[in-house]
């Protein structure tokens, strides 16, 4: 049971089947620990957009040079992402940025196979070069941008095809989606799908949508646990899966499952091995989707201050400087997303200084 307040008294009542004094008998109630969802921000695992500025190799420290006329080389280390038409996906370190359990928004509560209300997001979210500002999040792990279409309707439980496919389950069709996993679990029978609106602790937006503890269809003793995460401005797409395993049977539903995008019936991206063609299993992995087409990062190098006339040429554009200060001087990488959401492009800098200690003699 989910929704109940502290301080508040509820009143439990129990029929028995039988008129038999001798077939009564007592049960408990198990009050767990008291849910309350975390307000504390996310942490960002460079998804959002940043830039990181200093000395070659120093992670951003700056650099001290023991007399004027001395070289440094300076780098700037940044998210470089493309436009939404097409995705590279690769694994990154499983560290979620949020909590798979508790989390503000619980959906599919004591129900099976079905897709959630329609979802307002507080920001524009660009998918193979459409922008929504609305999602659907289905039991069996998908996130759908085919909102007004599918909201609180039945998602269907068989997978019937790899992605992508105009044939996503006995449902049909998902539209542009986002399975991470899609398989066939059942929260009728305990654990949590929820999902919760954060602010990052670099300041930008996510939306977080988990899966915590719940039983796979046929042997609700085998759990799944997993998170797919949409940043704000960078489009990014991450998805976490703490513990994925086969239901039991024969498998049941043949041991189906999908991992991967969609943007329609023929286009789409896939973890490899993934598949329905594959029986699969999966402990603490996580993968990145991120945008790959046409870049929309710029950097560019100022000396002192950010004006046309500092700007220093990056002759190689490899975002490496060569820099013989005179004087302790301050360099200052700014790099520029050209959001597929605004006509104001977004600006992240960041200044490091190279320090003169000495003189020559």
């Amino acid at each position: 049971i989910v929704g109940l307040n502290v301080g508040t008294s509820y009143r439990v009542r129990v029929y028995s089947a039988s008129g038999n004094v001798n077939d009564r008998g007592t049960f408990s109630i198990c009050i767990l620990d008291l849910c309350v969802p975390s307000t504390e921000p996310g942490t960002d695992t460079l998804a959002c957009p940043s830039v990181d500025a200093g000395g070659v190799g120093l992670s951003g420290a700056d650099v001290e040079l023991s007399c004027a006329g001395g070289t440094a080389i300076l780098e700037a280390n940044y998210l470089d992402i493309g436009e939404t038409t097409s995705y590279f996906v690769d694994p990154i370190d499983f560290n979620p940025p949020y909590q798979f359990g508790c989390l503000e928004n619980p959906i599919s509560v004591n129900v099976d196979d079905v897709w959630s209300d329609k979802i307002d997001l507080p920001f524009d979210f660009c998918f193979y070069g459409n922008t929504y500002n609305s999602v659907v999040i289905g039991s069996n792990g998908v996130i759908s941008f085919d909102s007004d279409r599918l909201a609180g309707s039945y998602s269907g439980w068989r997978i019937t095809d790899d992605i992508p496919s105009n044939d996503n389950s006995d449902a049909g069709f998902f539209g542009p989606s986002i399975f991470g996993v899609h398989h066939d679990v059942d929260p009728s029978k305990g654990g949590e799908i929820g999902y919760q609106l954060i602010t990052l602790d670099t300041g930008c937006r996510a939306l977080v949508a988990a899966w915590d503890e719940v039983p796979m269809y046929l042997d609700n003793s085998i759990l799944y646990t997993g998170m797919m995460v949409l940043y704000e401005n960078t489009n990014i797409i991450d998805v976490y899966i703490k513990e994925k395993n086969i239901d039991a049977g024969s498998p049941w539903n043949n041991g189906r499952a999908n991992l991967g995008l969609q943007a329609n019936a023929t286009e789409g991206v896939v973890v490899t091995g993934t598949n329905i063609s594959n029986q699969w299993t999966a402990n603490e992995e996580a993968y990145r989707f991120r945008p790959s087409g046409a870049s929309i990062t710029t950097l560019r190098w100022y000396e002192n201050a950010i004006a046309p006339g500092n700007l220093i040429p990056d002759l190689d554009n490899d975002g490496l400087i060569e820099v013989s200060p005179t004087e302790t001087t301050t360099y200052i990488a700014e790099v520029t997303y050209d959001l597929c959401n605004s006509v104001t492009p977004l600006v992240e800098t960041e200044a490091t200084t190279v320090t003169i200690i000495g003189n020559k003699t």
